[in-house]
């Protein structure tokens, strides 16, 4: 992960937008292109699975890398 001094820059959980159309556990699925709330700033989903796709986007997975 990128890191910041001391800050490991991981992401944390999604903040969207998502995919409103997709619902997993009642939540918008995780885009390649959502963000994430980190310890820092927010970070990017950089990374999906391009095999699988929701409107065009690559889905994001745990373990995705983010920015």
């Amino acid at each position: 992960p990128m890191v910041t001094g001391y800050i490991p820059h991981v992401g944390g959980p999604v903040s969207g937008p998502g995919a409103p159309n997709v619902l997993i556990n009642g939540k918008p699925a995780a885009l390649m292109g959502d963000m994430c709330v980190c310890t820092g700033p927010p970070d990017t989903i950089v990374q999906g699975c391009p095999g699988v796709t929701i409107n065009g986007k690559p889905v994001a997975t745990l373990g995705s890398m983010t920015s």
